[in-house]
């Protein structure tokens, strides 16, 4: 947490890299880097088709690369996303096959590809790698796959699963702000000021 911290206000510091805007900083990210005034940013490969779209409206080259990391020899990448779940407590039977059948529907090789080549997201079964429609999707735009090859490194957001989550992600964001925007403390305070914050939820 210190090396990510301290880094990032010396990278602020220094003048090359943009203290975040504290309410819309991924529309101004992203209206920035569509007009050449920005040269990259983290973002979910979710968004991935409108982006291509505008920087093409823009007349500016888009590159892909993996999710950054300290170590090269020790890619990782956090995924999340969307789930859908059925739910089986006060519905009928029919209710319950109908859902199910929706489900196994929408996890088909043919609509994993369709809802990845319409956005960008993570296709989400292993057998939809080698489906044709989507092999073929990735070698004609290799930006898209970019996301799927680092999978075999990557770790789920959600794990492991924690209660308090929302809850240390704010003490960090609270942090932040003081380190990065508003600069009134060092990157050892902030992180004193999220240990000091989130201990109660380690007990």
């Amino acid at each position: 947490m210190l090396r990510i911290l301290a880094d990032w206000r010396t990278w602020v510091d220094e003048g090359w890299c943009l203290p975040f805007a504290s309410t819309s900083a991924g529309s101004q990210m992203k209206e920035m880097f569509y007009q050449g005034k920005l040269g990259a940013y983290l973002d979910s490969s979710g968004g991935l088709r409108n982006t291509i779209k505008a920087m093409d409206e823009a007349g500016l080259e888009l590159g892909v690369m993996p999710f950054p990391t300290y170590d090269a020899n020790k890619p990782l990448a956090e995924i999340g996303g969307g789930q859908i779940v059925a739910i089986a407590a006060g519905n009928s039977e029919e209710e319950i096959a109908a859902a199910w059948e929706y489900l196994q529907f929408i996890m088909t090789d043919e609509q994993v590809a369709n809802n990845s080549i319409g956005s960008g997201y993570l296709p989400v079964t292993k057998s939809v790698g080698t489906y044709s429609k989507m092999t073929e999707f990735w070698a004609e735009n290799p930006h898209y796959k970019v996301a799927y090859d680092q999978l075999e490194t990557a770790v789920c957001q959600e794990n492991p699963y924690v209660t308090f989550l929302q809850d240390y992600t704010q003490a960090c964001w609270d942090a932040v702000s003081l380190l990065i925007q508003d600069q009134s403390i060092t990157p050892e305070e902030a992180v004193e000021q999220i240990r000091t914050t989130t201990e109660h939820m380690f007990q």
